[in-house]
């Protein structure tokens, strides 16, 4: 092959890379605005709907403190130690396809964050926003693998949850952590909810959230 036949087989293979690795990156992650890059003029991510039952004591924010990839991670803190419960999540409805088996994942990092959290939980809705109820099969096909006995994923038939029972996984360090699931013949969306929902805290303390996916694999 001579020089030319070569640059134009190389540059062919560029092209068709970057067509592509363009399409897959773009078309890959459902979500809008995963990285939270995106805000609204009072600071909001676009996208998202952000929810704290009092925002003084746990609050969700878009903060440039730290991040993964850009400028931008999610932050919820625990701002006072008071009885009760406090939660600050952010939530988005994604459109999906039926009978189909979705990933989704994240990472997150905690700062002396003792308590319990993070808070995610994904549920499977139908055209009318109403969640549907599996009973066997269920939901959850297959999950990562922490070796820590207090952070676990959880099927419960009507959504699937990531219970952290005060676990040290992420204190100082970024960590990934994603779950598989399956939509059923009713399915039109994938509600995600991913926060902070801590019952009597015990101090504060802060999590952080970044790079959150949810992508067709089968």
């Amino acid at each position: 092959m001579n020089r030319k036949s070569l640059r134009i087989v190389l540059y062919s293979m560029l092209l068709a890379f970057i067509l592509f690795g363009g399409y897959v990156s773009a078309a890959g992650n459902l979500l809008v605005n995963p990285s939270f890059e995106e805000v609204d003029e009072y600071g909001e991510p676009i996208g998202w709907e952000m929810y704290s039952a009092s925002p003084m004591l746990a609050s969700a924010s878009i903060t440039n403190e730290v991040a993964i990839d850009g400028k931008s991670s999610l932050l919820c803190s625990i701002n006072y130690a008071l009885a009760g419960t406090k939660e600050a999540v952010l939530m988005q409805d994604v459109p999906v396809k039926k009978n189909k088996v979705y990933k989704i994942g994240f990472k997150f990092r905690k700062e002396n964050f003792k308590e319990t959290g993070p808070y995610i939980t994904i549920n499977i809705r139908d055209i009318d926003g109403k969640n549907i109820e599996f009973a066997e099969p269920l939901t959850m096909v297959d999950h990562n693998k922490i070796d820590d006995p207090n952070l676990e994923w959880d099927d419960m038939g009507f959504r699937v949850v990531l219970r952290d029972r005060e676990s040290e996984v992420g204190e100082g360090e970024w960590v990934d952590n994603w779950v598989m699931i399956k939509t059923n013949e009713d399915t039109a969306f994938i509600h995600l909810a991913i926060g902070i929902k801590v019952k009597r805290p015990n101090g504060t303390g802060k999590i952080y959230f970044d790079n959150i996916y949810i992508e067709e694999v089968q």
